[in-house]
């Protein structure tokens, strides 16, 4: 009876926990399309130094209102521990960015959150490449699948003959490699911190690189941005900065394989909010291209879930 009764309260769990990754991928993927309007008026350098700065601010205030070890755990970190940190630092922060940001600039945000979730597909060959995994069918299905998807995505520029499309496209591809090599130095080295803790860490190594770069270009603050954009800015590194929180409650009660598959989500959730906010129209061979990466996301995690 015990059992019986324990087993509905687990579903109830893993379904509420499937709901806040949910929410994660809604996070980046609003964020993605509140970010295209800011382009118009800040450089991708300016936005992303505010975004870390704001960010890290953020984190820190979850951090310091969810645990006790404050900054004890900082302390024990060893110079490899540190190495390991300041890369996934870079590669996922102002690399990643930075490049995707410029190539969001010449593209819209719907094809951007579209390219960008061939994600999986990417790490996938990264892994075969790096960490020496096998390539199975599995892996193979998954790479056909999301390049298929790219090309279907894509073709709809190359047909209208839109420049400046196919180069954003090409670019928030060349995105994806520093994110992946993000993954791989996860996998690579893993050091238990406090989830609000590092990706505050995270962040904040961002802020003094940011810095540097906008005093080479001799970049000025945007003193005289309206005050809607400075809180669209804000609700932007708010919404990265809840993918962390919903994220950790979800990823606590899912399965591994499982928290893969929601990454599907956030094209989708990037594709209603840019048809609802910036009006822009999704081609229907665009849609079969998000369908294909979905399938191939679908491959990336279906060992993971066996």
């Amino acid at each position: 009876m015990k059992n019986f009764l324990s087993k509905p309260l687990l579903q109830q769990t893993t379904l509420v926990g499937f709901c806040f990754l949910l929410l994660a991928q809604s996070m980046v993927g609003i964020s993605v399309v509140a970010t295209k309007p800011l382009l118009n008026s800040l450089s991708p350098i300016t936005m992303l130094t505010f975004r870390f700065i704001f960010s890290t601010v953020i984190l820190l205030i979850l951090h310091f209102s969810s645990s006790k070890r404050h900054f004890s755990l900082v302390k024990s970190l060893s110079r490899v521990d540190w190495a390991f940190i300041v890369g996934q630092a870079l590669t996922s922060g102002i690399l990643a960015n930075l490049i995707f940001y410029t190539g969001l600039h010449h593209t819209t945000a719907s094809v951007a959150s579209m390219i960008a979730s061939t994600l999986p597909a990417i790490v996938a060959i990264f892994s075969i490449i790096f960490l020496k995994e096998k390539l199975t069918a599995r892996v193979l299905w998954c790479i056909f699948f999301a390049v298929m998807g790219l090309l279907i995505i894509n073709a709809h520029d190359f047909y209208a003959k839109d420049a400046s499309a196919i180069t954003g496209g090409l670019i928030i591809l060349l995105a994806l490699l520093p994110e992946s090599t993000y993954y791989m130095l996860c996998k690579l080295h893993q050091k238990q911190l406090p989830i609000f803790l590092v990706a505050a860490l995270m962040n904040a190594i961002n802020i003094p690189i940011c810095l540097a770069i906008m005093g080479f270009w001799h970049r000025p603050f945007p003193h005289v941005l309206p005050g809607s954009q400075w809180i669209l800015l804000f609700l932007i590194s708010i919404g990265y900065s809840l993918f962390y929180v919903f994220w950790f409650l979800g990823a606590k009660s899912v399965k591994g394989g499982l928290t893969g598959l929601t990454t599907a989500f956030m094209p989708i959730s990037a594709l209603i909010a840019a048809s609802l906010f910036l009006k822009e129209h999704v081609a229907a061979t665009q849609l079969l291209g998000m369908g294909l990466v979905i399938i191939s996301i679908g491959f990336s995690v279906l060992k993971k879930i066996d």
